[in-house]
């Protein structure tokens, strides 16, 4: 194996895939939420209402919401 294999291999290792993935989908979702965002604005809906539909609790926060949006994007395209 030449020098260029190894370094090729050693590229694309398993957990820099992951992090690939992971950052990826983050990404994806802070990209998703902006478009949710601007669409829920354009119909008359404040920023912290629909930021809290991301939860599945009734009562949650709009930091709460956001976190577990990026959170199941991240791991939703890690595994893609």
């Amino acid at each position: 194996m030449n020098k260029q294999d190894e370094s090729t291999l050693l590229s694309s290792s398993t957990p820099d895939v992951v992090l690939d993935g992971l950052f990826s989908g983050i990404m994806a979702g802070l990209v998703m939420a902006g478009s949710l965002l601007l669409s829920g604005s354009l119909r008359g809906e404040a920023f912290t209402a629909i930021l809290s539909n991301f939860s599945l609790d009734p009562s949650a926060t709009p930091l709460s919401g956001t976190l577990l949006h990026l959170s199941v994007s991240g791991i939703f395209i890690s595994f893609d």
